[in-house]
C-alpha cells in the first residue's frame, strides 16, 4: 500500500524535501521588473489510493485507512473568474483511469473555488480549493458496489485539494494534495457507495 507503513514515512520526507526546494526556489528567484504574469489555463496530473474512511473522517478526524486500489488521473483547467484578490473561480475537467481491485476509466468535470491568499505568500504560495461536478465511470465500480453488489456509474464528482508552489509568478509549476471523491448526495443522486482517493500531484500554469 503506496501510502501506508514504511511508504508513509518516506511519503512524509519526499513532501518535506519539495516544499523546502519550493521555498528556496521562490526565495532566490527574482521576478521581472513591472511585469505580471497570467496563468490562466493549468495541465496537472496525480495519483492516488483508495481509502474505506468517509469524506468526514479524512478531512476531520485524519482517518486514512487503505486498499488496493488505485487511480492515475490527466486534466486541464482554466481560471474563468476572479471574484477578489483571495478567491477565484476555475472550471477542469479530467480523465481517470483506475487500476488494481477495479479496471475502467473514468471522466470527471468540476466547477472550483480556490483561495488563493495566506500569510506566509512571501516564502511560498499555496492555495486551497473545493469543487463539485458530474462524474461518469465506463463500468460499473468493484469498490463502490453495496450490499447489493450493484454500484452507479454517474455519481458527483467532489475534489479538496491544497497546493504549493515557489513564490514567483514566472515560475509555473505546483505541486498538490487532493481528495478525490464520488458520491451519491445521501441519496440525492443515488442511493449506492460512493468512493474516496486520496493523490498526490503536478501542475503545470500557462
Amino acid at each position: 500500500m503506496i501510502f501506508s507503513g514504511r511508504w508513509s514515512t518516506k511519503i512524509s520526507y519526499i513532501v518535506g524535501f519539495f516544499l523546502l526546494l519550493l521555498v528556496l526556489i521562490g526565495c532566490t528567484a527574482q521576478p521581472s521588473a513591472g511585469q505580471q504574469v497570467e496563468h490562466d489555463w493549468a495541465f496537472f496530473i496525480y495519483g492516488g489510493q483508495w481509502t474505506d474512511n468517509t469524506f468526514g473522517n479524512i478531512l476531520l478526524d485524519w482517518q486514512t485507512e487503505y486498499d488496493n486500489s488505485y487511480l492515475w488521473t490527466v486534466g486541464l483547467s482554466r481560471s474563468i473568474y476572479q471574484v477578489n484578490r483571495h478567491v477565484s473561480v476555475e472550471i477542469e475537467l479530467n480523465t481517470t483511469a483506475h487500476s488494481g481491485l477495479q479496471d475502467h476509466l473514468e471522466l470527471n468535470g468540476a466547477i472550483s473555488f480556490r483561495w488563493n491568499s495566506f500569510p506566509w505568500e512571501q516564502l511560498i504560495n499555496s492555495s486551497v480549493s473545493h469543487g463539485l461536478g458530474p462524474s461518469l465511470a465506463v463500468r460499473h465500480p468493484e469498490v463502490e458496489k453495496g450490499s447489493d453488489g450493484n454500484s452507479d456509474r454517474a455519481l458527483l464528482y467532489m475534489q479538496t485539494e491544497i497546493s504549493f508552489a515557489p513564490a514567483v509568478d514566472e515560475i509555473p509549476w505546483e505541486i498538490f494534495f487532493r481528495l478525490h471523491h464520488r458520491s451519491g448526495v445521501f441519496g440525492l443522486i443515488s442511493h449506492k457507495s460512493g468512493s474516496n482517493y486520496l493523490a498526490m500531484g503536478l501542475r503545470y500554469r500557462f
